[in-house]
This record gives structure tokens, sequence and C-alpha cells, in this order.
């Protein structure tokens, strides 16, 4: 059986390129109707599927896209021309970028971010305590094992964009936390990064790329 990542066909990209470059615009606007005719009709139903449409719909289309077209796991030529699956995932998670406070309010809830991290299709163990200041750019791109503290103000980023020679790469790779370990406030974990069970990170630590231990501590 071939292991070639399939593409999606240039002919198909040039119709759903206008859907997916304003999915964010297209959802908030199309969210934002369905609430003010739910409160002007009071079918209060259209307003809580509004609400909930804003949180569903972009994980669902990303794991249904990526069930069809697969992020690749590496580095990968941009071309704007062409059906790039991570570029499209960065796409459906704007709304998030753009108002960050949506998923701030997932914490409200104990463990109901951890289920945000999976409906995007990421593993996440049991007992997981990730503090409300953890920011996380590629949703569907996390490992992390059971007992897992992440301490106020981590950034995860499993991608990195480059450009060289007029071209710009992307490189993607998952992030994966061993079960029981701590990760202190501040610390920065790039593509690839492995953080081997039982392992206590210190504050500020800076992992950069493929690394199982921090390059350097940086001060918050």
């Amino acid at each position: 059986m071939s292991s070639k990542k399939k593409t999606m066909p240039d002919g198909l990209y040039k119709i759903l390129r206008f859907f997916f470059i304003y999915y964010a615009l297209l959802l908030s606007v199309g969210c934002l109707v369905l609430f003010i005719a739910g409160i002007k009709t009071n079918c209060y139903l259209l307003s809580v599927l509004s609400i909930l449409l804003i949180y569903i719909a972009p994980p669902l289309t990303h794991r249904l896209m990526s069930s069809l077209y697969p992020i690749r796991q590496g580095a990968t030529v941009v071309d704007p021309n062409k059906y790039n699956p991570w570029i499209n995932s960065f796409r459906l998670q704007k709304i998030y970028m753009v108002a960050p406070w949506l998923e701030s309010l997932l914490f409200l809830v104990p463990g109901l971010y951890n289920h945000w991290l999976r409906l995007w299709g990421s593993k996440v163990g049991k007992r997981v305590y990730i503090l409300p200041g953890v920011e996380i750019v590629d949703r569907g791109n996390v490992e992390i094992g059971d007992n897992v503290f992440i301490g106020n103000k981590t950034y995860i980023s499993p991608h990195v964009a480059q450009q060289k020679n007029d071209k710009m790469f992307v490189y993607v790779k998952n992030v994966k936390i061993g079960a029981n370990s701590f990760i202190g406030a501040f610390s920065m974990l790039g593509p690839g990064t492995n953080v081997p069970e039982n392992s206590k990170v210190p504050g500020g630590s800076v992992y950069t790329f493929n690394k199982s231990e921090p390059d350097q501590q940086r001060m918050g």
C-alpha cells in the first residue's frame, strides 16, 4: 500500500479557496445572524445553536479535512496556489486567535479544555491540569500523558514557519509531553518537542526543534 499523502486537486482547491480563506469571517457572521434571529423571534434554541457552532464547526471541519488530506509531519513548501492541510487548519483556528476569550471561557468548566483539544484530534490523558493562560496554537497536534501539569503562560507551537530563497516553508511535528510531568510557567515548546515521562521542566524553559531537553531558560 502506498504511503503517499493524498493531495487536493488544484481545480477543487480553486473552487473551495474562498471558503477556506474566509472561513472564520463566514462562521462569525453566520453565528451572529443566528443569535440575533433567535433573540428577535424568541426562538432561543437558535441562539444556543449559534454559540455551539462557534465551538463545534471549526474542529469538526478540521477533523473532516484531515481525514481526507492529512497534515504532513515535517517540512513542506507553502504554495498559495495549492491546498496545504496545515494552512487550512490554521485558518480554521483563526477565530480563536482574533477572539481568544472564546477559548478562555472553556476553562470555567474543569476539564472542558482537555475535551476541546481531543475534539481537534489531540491525545490528552487523565488528570491533566492546564492553566487558563496556556496557549496551544495547533490544537490537533499535541499528545499529553496522564498526570501532567502545564503552568501559566506556557506557549506550545507544533509548527514553525521560515522563509528561504523567496519560498515559505512550514515545519510541523507533534509536541509530546510524557506522563507524570510538570511544565513550569512561561515555558515554550516548539515543534517536535518530546518531554520524557516524569520530567520536571523549570519555568521559562525553551525547547526549539525536536528537543527532549530545553535549550535555554528565559524569565517571563
